[in-house]
C-alpha cells in the first residue's frame, strides 16, 4: 500500500506508456484526491482509493513535495494547487531528474581544501610569509599535519572509477617534441631517461617514470555524470595534477611515488609538500590502487593499495627560500619521529636537487625521511 503523504506527487503510466504526474492529497484513511498535472484550473479531483492505485499502476511511484522540491530544485511546498504552470514546470523537471543516469560524486578532502586555499591564496598575502608561518606552526604540532593526511585519505576512500585511465589521448613524443617553459624540461628529462638513479645513505634509490600531470580525481562523462562533494560539476576534475607519477621497486614490489617539481621562486618546499601530500591521499586508496594496477603495466604488481612515497625535487632555489626548506624539512623529520600512523601510509620522503647542463639532468639526493626502522 502507498504511504500516505500530504500533498504528494504521483507518477502513473498511461494505457499509451506515457508518464503522467498527479498532484495528491489523502481525502481520508484510504483515498487520495488526484488532479492531473498539467490540468484545467477549473477541473475538479478525482478520487482514487489506494487499492485502485495498487491494483492498476503497478508502477506508481509517489514523491512528497520535499522529494519533489529536491529534484525539481523548485519551491513546490508554496505552489498553489491551481497553477497548471507552475506544476506542469516540475514535472518537466521531475522526468529529466528521474531519468538521467545517477550522479556520481568525488570527495573534496580537507587537504585539498587547504591546498586550494594556499594556491588561491589574496594577492596582498606574501607567499613566503605564509608557507613560513604555517610550516612552523605544523613543526610545533605535528600530529595536525598527519590528522589532516589521514583524514583526507578516508575521505577519499570512497572514490571508485577503475574502470577509467588517469590519463587518455596522450602522446609522448609530441610532448618531449613540445618548446614550452616551466617545469617541462625536468618532466621531458624524466620521462626521457625513464630511470633516474640516485646516490643516497641507504644504497641508493631508483625512480622508473610512470606518467605526468596524472589528476587522481580524473572522471569524465563515459562514466559519470560527476559532482564534486561541494556540488561543482565534474568537468574539471582531470585538470592539473601531480607533476610526475612515479615508482619504486624493493622487496615488496612496486611503490607509488607523487613526484611535485618546484623551480626557482615557482612555489616554496612548504607548497611542494602540501600539494604532494594532497595527492598522495587521493591515490593511496584501495580503490585507486585496484585502478593503478589496471591502467600502468608499473603497477601491475602492486600489492599494497595503502602506501605510496612523496619525491620533491627542487631547482634553482634562491637563498631567500631557504630556510623554508629547512623548516620544511624539520617538519617533515617530525611526522615520522612522532606519528608511525603516517608512515604506515606514506612509506618515505625524498628530496632532491635537479638542474639541466647541455640537455643533460643532474639530479642529487638532498636527504630521505621514511618510518624508523
Amino acid at each position: 500500500m502507498l504511504p500516505l503523504c500530504k500533498k504528494s506527487l504521483l507518477r502513473l503510466s498511461t494505457a499509451d506508456g506515457v508518464a503522467a504526474w498527479y498532484h495528491a492529497s489523502p481525502k481520508d484513511e484510504t483515498t487520495l484526491r488526484l488532479r492531473r498535472i498539467p490540468f484545467d484550473p477549473s477541473g475538479r479531483f478525482d478520487d482514487k482509493t489506494l487499492e485502485q492505485i495498487n491494483s492498476d499502476y503497478l508502477d506508481c511511484k509517489q514523491y512528497t513535495f520535499r522529494d519533489a522540491g529536491q529534484v525539481s530544485n523548485l519551491p513546490v511546498e508554496r505552489f498553489s494547487v491551481d497553477e497548471p504552470t507552475a506544476w506542469q514546470l516540475v514535472a518537466e523537471r521531475m522526468e529529466r531528474g528521474i531519468n538521467q543516469p545517477q550522479r556520481r560524486t568525488i570527495p573534496v578532502t580537507a587537504l585539498r581544501r587547504l591546498y586550494d586555499w594556499l594556491r588561491d591564496r589574496p594577492t596582498k598575502v606574501e607567499k613566503e610569509f605564509l608557507h613560513a608561518s604555517l610550516a612552523r606552526h605544523f613543526l610545533s604540532d605535528p600530529r595536525k599535519l598527519v590528522d589532516l593526511f589521514l583524514t583526507s585519505r578516508a575521505e577519499f576512500a570512497p572514490y571508485d572509477n577503475q574502470t577509467e585511465g588517469f590519463v587518455e589521448g596522450r602522446t609522448a613524443d609530441r610532448f618531449l617534441a613540445s618548446e614550452r617553459s616551466g617545469t617541462d624540461p625536468l618532466v621531458k628529462q624524466f620521462q626521457f631517461q625513464e630511470v633516474v638513479h640516485l646516490e643516497a645513505t641507504d644504497g641508493g634509490l631508483r625512480f622508473h617514470y610512470v606518467d605526468r600531470e596524472v589528476s587522481p580525481r580524473r572522471s569524465s562523462k563515459n562514466t559519470g555524470p560527476w559532482l564534486f562533494a561541494d556540488g561543482r560539476p565534474g568537468t574539471e576534475s582531470g585538470a592539473g595534477g601531480m607533476d610526475l607519477l612515479l615508482s619504486v621497486e624493493d622487496e615488496r614490489g612496486p611503490c607509488p611515488v607523487v613526484g611535485e617539481i618546484k623551480v626557482g621562486r615557482d612555489e616554496t618546499p612548504f607548497f611542494a609538500l602540501i600539494q604532494a601530500m594532497t595527492y598522495a591521499a587521493e591515490i593511496c586508496t584501495p580503490n585507486q590502487g585496484a585502478r593503478l594496477r589496471r591502467h600502468y603495466p608499473s603497477f601491475a604488481g602492486l600489492a599494497d593499495t595503502s602506501c605510496a612515497e612523496l619525491a620533491l625535487v627542487f631547482s634553482e632555489l634562491p637563498s631567500e627560500i631557504t630556510p623554508i626548506l629547512a623548516t620544511t624539512e624539520s617538519l617533515i623529520a617530525e611526522l615520522y619521529r612522532k606519528h608511525p600512523d603516517f608512515g604506515k601510509v606514506v612509506r618515505r620522503i625524498t628530496h632532491l636537487e635537479a638542474s639541466l647542463r647541455d640537455g643533460r639532468m643532474d639530479c642529487r639526493c638532498l636527504g630521505t625521511h621514511g618510518k624508523p626502522s
